[in-house]
């Protein structure tokens, strides 16, 4: 079974590539999350820094509707990439690939203004 499931915050606006229908491409969405540690009682204490990744009509949505310091709840499985380098070194790294992305925030609840959640998954949005 390769499943995850975790909750936190954007440490930037999400990384947005649009689909293309001169390459049949699907649209994506690149995001890093914090998570705090267990046991993290402020900023200073210990932080996971994850890195996620969506497609098709949900990475629009997380485009449209996410910004730096949102909070999400993420599903998906663990994909790890590997590649060389310019310098021939191998390199990897670990990243979520999400089916479903909860926006337990949106901008405007940033900003100040109240929204309720909303869950975007397979491409559909729906109220949590």
């Amino acid at each position: 079974m390769n499943s995850i499931c975790i909750t936190g915050r954007l440490t930037a606006v999400p990384d947005h590539r649009p689909a293309s229908a001169e390459d049949g491409t699907r649209s994506f969405a690149e995001f890093r999350i914090a998570i705090n540690e267990p046991g993290s009682q402020s900023n200073n204490d210990r932080c996971s820094f994850i890195s996620v990744i969506c497609f098709g009509p949900m990475a629009d949505s997380v485009n449209t509707h996410l910004g730096k310091g949102s909070m999400v709840g993420v599903q998906g499985r663990i994909q790890q990439r590997e590649w060389t380098n310019a310098d021939e070194q191998r390199r990897s790294m670990h990243r979520i690939v999400a089916n479903r992305v909860e926006f337990l925030d949106s901008r405007a609840d940033a900003e100040g203004r109240m929204a309720g959640p909303v869950a975007v998954s397979s491409g559909s949005a729906e109220a949590a």
